[in-house]
């Protein structure tokens, strides 16, 4: 979720695509992974195409750690090939840390920071866990309900894997990089297999999820170097369209019944299915010229909502309480979760989430550019 794309003038779509530093219709599939997210939490228990809202979230989540490892993993292989003894390793891995703490600190401890000041018991009463990118630990533990941060479980992953996985990039041997990632990917089915992650919470740990992020690293490292992984990419894409595909219709539409004996097995393998389709669509919406059935990705509104999709994905939850305490003070009573609804917080997640982009993330952006990044593409 923050691995952010570099941005570039939308007067030319064309022109931005085919520059090597800036994808702009993945900023497009950002925001319909966030849109997906907004649905769950806005509407839960309500059915949507007649999917229930909670499957929409854990779509959107998916398709987030995805877009996450392609774009993480890119720019830890360019610091590879820049790195020719350990000292380059700890440069980069410096130069990693900082521009990550850049893009992602600032608004997170921010709003943990007001919250805890504000009093509210679900950041004060666990403060430490929040400051360490550990609460989703916390929720597997003790079963805690976070409420309007109960969605940064997704960040505590992200987090966790952003300080461990540089390591494995740089320092795995190269001809070994490749079975590194294919056995993340099976210890995330795996893991979500077993029955000490079947209770409650158990899945919102790095572990169980380590499988999504890595099927975005695969992509990555297939993208880096085309000439050597030819044909795995081929193959890669068949799975991701022909099998990932139905797969993703089966996730969504929890289409197999909690009462079939094999469902423990069967929902992982379905979820990594779900991860591959993503991976498919990330490889098409890179390309220099996507697919014309991907041209609504490049709409620049929906690309903005990409851009500023963190703030979205941070705040949405405390705009909820807010509207939520402004309608029931005009209209002295509780409203009901309807599409409307849905709407107005979404447009009021965006709104605030706007004004964090140019008043705060946006000037610390730019101290970024002080920061060498030695002409790395992908994500900044």
């Amino acid at each position: 979720m923050q691995a952010e794309i570099p941005q570039a003038p939308s007067s030319n779509l064309e022109a931005a695509q085919k520059n090597t530093r800036y994808m702009p219709y993945l900023d497009g599939l950002r925001a319909i992974a966030l849109f997906a997210v907004l649905v769950s939490h806005f509407a839960y228990d309500r059915n949507w195409l007649h999917v229930p809202s909670p499957e929409w979230g854990r779509l959107g989540v998916d398709l987030f750690f995805v877009l996450s490892g392609f774009l993480i993993t890119q720019i830890l292989l360019r610091y590879r090939d820049e790195s020719q003894n350990f000292r380059d390793v700890r440069a980069h891995l410096k130069i990693f840390y900082m521009r990550r703490a850049l893009r992602i600190f600032p608004i997170y401890y921010l709003t943990i920071g007001v919250a805890a000041l504000l009093g509210y018991e679900p950041v004060r009463n666990y403060l430490w866990w929040h400051l360490t990118y550990t609460s989703n630990i916390a929720v597997s533990l003790y079963h805690i309900e976070f409420e309007a941060v109960n969605h940064f479980w997704t960040l505590c992953i992200e987090e966790q894997f952003y300080f461990l996985w540089p390591w494995v990039v740089l320092l795995v041997p190269r001809k070994g990089l490749r079975y590194v990632i294919f056995a993340c990917i099976a210890l995330g089915v795996a893991a979500r297999a077993l029955p000490l992650f079947h209770y409650p919470d158990m899945g919102r740990v790095l572990p169980t999820r380590i499988d999504v992020l890595s099927v975005g690293a695969l992509l990555a490292l297939y993208w880096h170097e085309p000439l050597s992984f030819r044909r795995e990419r081929v193959v890669l894409f068949c799975l991701g369209t022909l099998i990932g595909l139905p797969l993703t219709i089966l996730y969504v539409t929890q289409a197999i019944s909690p009462r079939d004996p094999l469902r423990d097995i069967t929902r992982p393998l379905i979820e990594l299915g779900a991860a591959l389709f993503f991976m498919a669509l990330i490889h098409v919406a890179a390309q220099p010229r996507p697919w014309r059935i991907l041209a609504p990705l490049g709409w620049a509104p929906l690309r903005y909502v990409g851009k500023i999709s963190y703030g979205v994905y941070v705040y949405h939850l405390f705009v909820k309480l807010l509207m939520s305490y402004l309608y029931e003070l005009l209209y002295h009573q509780k409203f009901q979760y309807g599409i409307k609804m849905v709407v107005v917080d979404s447009l009021a997640s965006i709104f605030f989430a706007s004004l964090s982009w140019y008043i705060i993330e946006r000037p610390i952006n730019r101290l970024k550019e002080r920061i060498p990044d030695h002409n790395i593409t992908g994500a900044t």
